[in-house]
Parts: structure tokens; C-alpha cells; sequence
């Protein structure tokens, strides 16, 4: 499966063992769809056309930044995952996406 899965045992304090179960994003949103449609910013009022256009622009920014500062496409790739994580938390209306976006490809660069 494409799906990356791992099982972590770990012990509770009554010695009982616990199952932790870590999943990639792709399997997180096929199990609980209506996070994609119940964002932050959708909850501010921000309609779902004018978020996918702020997260694409915010995306280019990105790679248009790394592309000039030289950066590897991992490290850009990794600053727009950094991008998208943020917004799956906080409303754009909060953060400006130009802002973000800087700031997601700076952490990036230290990450990678």
C-alpha cells in the first residue's frame, strides 16, 4: 500500500501496552474528508474557490523564492507542505499568505 503506516508500542503506566498509530496526510484526509472542507478559514467565511487560489499562490511564491535563492525542490516542497499545515490550523484571514509563505520556505531551509 502507498499509504505509510507504522505501529509504535509503547507502555502505559498501568503496564498495559498502547498502540500509537502515526499516518501520512494522504490516509489522515481519505479517513476524515471534512477536514479539507472545514478549515480555519472557511470557518471565517473565506469560500473555498478564494482558499485554493491563496494556497496555490502562496505555493508559487514559494517555489519562485527557492528557485532564485537556489534552494533544492525538496526544500521547496517541504516549505509548501510547512505552508499547507499552517493554514489546516490557522485562518487566513489571521495571517497574511505572503508572510507565511516566507516564513514556511525559511524553516524549510533550516529543516532540509
Amino acid at each position: 500500500s502507498a499509504d505509510i503506516q507504522r505501529i509504535v508500542e509503547s507502555e502505559s503506566m498501568a503496564g498495559q501496552p498502547q498502540r500509537l498509530e502515526i499516518l501520512d496526510d494522504a490516509t489522515v484526509f481519505e479517513r476524515q474528508p471534512d477536514l479539507l472542507r472545514n478549515t480555519p478559514s472557511r470557518k471565517d467565511g473565506i469560500d473555498e474557490l478564494t482558499e485554493n487560489l491563496l494556497r496555490v499562490y502562496g505555493c508559487e511564491l514559494i517555489q519562485e523564492a527557492g528557485i532564485l535563492l537556489r534552494m533544492n525542490q525538496t526544500a521547496m516542497a517541504t516549505g509548501q507542505i510547512i505552508f499547507h499545515r499552517f493554514y489546516f490550523r490557522v485562518s487566513m484571514k489571521k495571517c497574511d499568505v505572503r508572510a507565511v509563505a516566507k516564513a514556511a520556505l525559511f524553516l524549510a531551509s533550516k529543516v532540509e
